[in-house]
């Protein structure tokens, strides 16, 4: 598949809405352009059907959450590729149209994190909450499927959870 990304259409990470995931199910993290615009400057890319196979970027993607006690929420799965392994690196939940991200241990020094925070900005029980069950509207360019998993209570940032698309072909290699 030929991507390209978007970059008249870029904003800064903090500034994404729903209406721009509406618009645009992935986004990409343009590092490339960190001197012009900084580190957390994004862009859309095109085609919007799957996470190319030949990326090595994070990419941010629409997703939609489940969390243990039913509760249905919309939001964000941040996925980093780096052509030998699509790992899941956190995600981020919509509150008012706002952004907001659930940042995994070991993001020390951050004053929004762990699963503490999430169950306090829901008013929520950890066992309400956890585990969160995603799926993405995408997949993996060379997989069948989307992109789905769980987001465990005790995720870390420093782990991330192997990603596949859902539905993908087993080899017996």
């Amino acid at each position: 598949m030929k991507w390209r990304k978007i970059y008249e259409l870029g904003k800064d990470l903090a500034e994404l809405t729903k209406q721009d995931f509406e618009r645009f199910n992935i986004w990409v993290d343009c590092l490339e352009l960190e001197d012009q615009y900084g580190e957390t400057f994004c862009a859309p890319i095109e085609p919007q059907i799957a996470i190319p196979s030949d990326a090595t970027d994070k990419f941010y993607v629409k997703a939609s959450f489940i969390l243990a006690d039913g509760t249905y929420l919309e939001g964000v799965v941040d996925i980093w590729c780096d052509k030998a392994e699509r790992s899941l690196e956190g995600i981020n939940i919509f509150v008012n149209d706002e952004l907001i991200p659930i940042l995994a241990p070991p993001q020390f020094g951050w004053e929004k994190y762990g699963y503490q925070y999430l169950c306090q900005l829901l008013n929520k029980k950890p066992e309400e909450v956890f585990p969160i069950y995603f799926r993405c509207p995408v997949g993996f360019e060379d997989e069948k499927g989307v992109i789905e998993g769980e987001y465990l209570m005790d995720f870390r940032a420093d782990k991330g959870i192997k990603l596949s698309s859902k539905g993908k072909e087993k080899s017996g290699k």
